[in-house]
């Protein structure tokens, strides 16, 4: 278990740029403190996104927010349909 998985929580797992996107706009007009795992490898390694939403070597994007505010986030995102 690496360092932020001891103290971050994994929100949001997607391959889908615009979901992220609002995700993360979301999250900052909250304030709340967040780290994007994968963003900038999806189109870094070959194939890039050909086929499906995410790269398949690099895997999909993920959202990770400290744990104490994973809770509220997670009702935030579902508060949209944009559960994780």
């Amino acid at each position: 278990m690496s360092e932020l998985e001891a103290d971050w929580q994994c929100i949001l797992s997607t391959g889908e740029v615009l979901l992220l996107g609002l995700a993360k706009s979301m999250l900052d007009a909250e304030r709340i403190t967040y780290v994007v795992e994968g963003e900038t490898l999806q189109d870094l390694i070959q194939p890039g996104r050909i086929g499906i939403e995410f790269n398949q070597i690099a895997g999909p994007m993920e959202l990770w927010v400290p744990g104490e505010r994973a809770e509220n986030v997670k009702a935030l995102l579902k508060d949209h349909r944009m559960e994780a």
